[in-house]
């Protein structure tokens, strides 16, 4: 049962990945009801630290 969740969450990320890395996707996000936010300014309890320590990729 646990295989068959994670081939469907695998599935469902394999299916938006493009959509959520797209020039649209902010506007994806909020026609899928998510609301339109920039990292000058998140909104409340959002941690930019966090963002920061994320590795870079080399690309």
């Amino acid at each position: 049962m646990v295989q068959r969740a994670v081939e469907s969450h695998t599935q469902w990320v394999e299916r938006l990945h493009p959509r959520l890395t797209a020039p649209d996707a902010a506007d994806f996000v909020v026609a899928a009801g998510g609301k339109r936010r920039s990292l000058s300014d998140p909104g409340p309890g959002v941690d930019l630290d966090w963002f920061r320590k994320i590795p870079q990729s080399d690309e």
